[in-house]
């Protein structure tokens, strides 16, 4: 039994906001995507998604809007509620999307 370190929501959180401040939304996705599945969804709530949500919104990555609406999806699939910033951000990364119809997909949320 490993008594060293003990992830905590506020550790979780340090990890997202880190990754998204160096401009790396892809390691704040996998970060989560990883405490989720390891079942640890306990220790997340709708900030952490929102911080890594809002980090593909504003990477310019060509596919932010599909990976920032993917990280909003498995926020609800885990039965968390998002908030403004959840929102927000995924109307910001469909917005400034390439895809043909982004407010289809903003109508959806």
């Amino acid at each position: 039994k490993d008594l060293r370190f003990k992830p905590n929501s506020d550790s979780c959180l340090s990890v997202i906001v880190a990754w998204s401040g160096t401009g790396r939304p892809d390691k704040s996705d996998e970060f989560l995507r990883d405490v989720v599945e390891k079942g640890n969804v306990a220790l997340l709530d709708k900030s952490h998604f929102g911080v890594a949500i809002e980090a593909w919104a504003t990477s310019g990555d060509t596919y932010a809007a599909e990976k920032a609406q993917s990280l909003f999806d498995l926020m609800l699939e885990n039965g968390l509620t998002p908030d403004v910033v959840g929102f927000s951000s995924v109307m910001w990364a469909w917005a400034r999307s390439q895809n043909s119809d982004p407010a289809q997909h903003v109508e959806r949320l």
